[in-house]
């Protein structure tokens, strides 16, 4: 430390905060101390760095800073509550606000209003509750485009469809989500498997789930595969005669709905036809499909902003990294096994 404050004839503090990215410290400054130090073959020790979080977290001081979560969606108070009972965004923020606790971080809960608050108005709320970090909901940008003083703040997202590029972001791994499932009903046994979603989900899932239907396709006999169902507004007479018509011995519905149509269309579930789900809801403990731990998604976006609050790093980002959960099969009992063992699978996943 010492020798790259001599050769960039600044401080020792001076160096120790411009390798920390300090707003203090101008960036033309900070670029000398970058360059000194990468001349002199400095790189940062990180078991100096563990033991300083160590030292800090041993202390138990007061909460660090506060992080924002901001949503469309109301949120009962959760710490009672049982993860199966939890709606989605809930599961979320209480991942998120674990996840707080453990750093040291406090959370604060925004309900967004469209109509009834200015960006102005909520860049003041932000800053008058010292707020350092932002989580932004799935559903942050679909009620209008928001631009307040991100350079004031560190950022992360849940879900990336409606989400600047410039923000690092958490959310599902659903084409590897899917890959599994179709792992799952193919070791089953069905060999006529349907597709069936709205085009505004497909469009929200980046067509993730779609494409991995569809290298599936590429690996059975052409026989065998059925088209997708891909509509703007799906009925149950659509529904209904597509399922007869290409005679699908299981459904991956988008839809949770499609379950009723089944069973309104004379279907026995899973007797006559499977049933299962690319992204199950925590109270659909009765459907086979993808399960996703969103408490897991919830503290993923604290950790991403927390590290980025220990870089002060706010804003966008130059170069953005989006973080993956991976989900689980959920056997559920709207599938069955169809043979008499179970197949190999199609896909090679760890």
């Amino acid at each position: 430390m010492a020798d790259i404050a001599e050769r960039a004839a600044v401080s020792r503090m001076t160096v120790s905060l411009a390798l920390r990215n300090h707003p203090k410290i101008s960036e033309s400054t900070q670029v000398r101390v970058k360059e000194a130090a990468k001349e002199l073959g400095y790189v940062p020790n990180p078991y100096l760095s563990v033991y300083g979080s160590h030292i800090r977290s041993a202390k138990q001081k007061k909460l660090q800073a506060q992080i924002a979560f901001l949503g469309y969606e109301r949120i009962r108070e959760t710490p009672n509550l049982s993860p199966s009972v939890m709606t989605l965004p809930e599961a979320i923020y209480f991942g998120a606000a674990q996840q707080c606790q453990r750093l040291g971080y406090g959370i604060e809960r925004v309900l967004l209003d469209k109509n009834d608050i200015s960006e102005k108005r909520m860049d003041q709320i932000l800053m008058s509750r010292g707020i350092l970090g932002v989580l932004l909901h799935r559903n942050f940008y679909e009620g209008k485009d928001w631009d307040l003083s991100w350079e004031k703040f560190s950022v992360a997202a849940i879900g990336s469809s409606n989400v600047p590029s410039a923000f690092h972001s958490v959310d599902c791994d659903r084409q590897e989500g899917m890959m599994r499932l179709l792992n799952e009903i193919h070791c089953l046994g069905y060999k006529r498997i349907g597709f069936a979603i709205l085009e505004q989900q497909d469009k929200h899932q980046r067509h993730t789930n779609r494409s991995a239907v569809s290298d599936y396709q590429l690996q059975i006999p052409e026989k065998r595969r059925v088209p997708h169902l891909i509509e703007a507004q799906l009925t149950k007479k659509t529904f209904l005669q597509w399922v007869h018509k290409h005679r699908a011995d299981v459904v991956i519905g988008g839809v949770a709905k499609m379950y009723d149509w089944l069973l309104e269309g004379g279907w026995n579930v899973p007797k006559q036809i499977g049933f299962v789900r690319p992204q199950l809801m925590p109270e659909q403990s009765s459907f086979s499909g993808i399960c996703y731990d969103h408490t897991a998604i919830g503290a993923a976006g604290i950790d991403a902003i927390v590290g980025q609050i220990n870089r002060n790093e706010r804003g966008y980002s130059q170069q953005t990294r989006r973080i993956l959960v991976s989900g689980e099969w959920q056997e559920g009992s709207s599938t069955r096994l169809m043979s008499k063992g179970r197949k190999r699978p199609v896909f090679h996943l760890a």
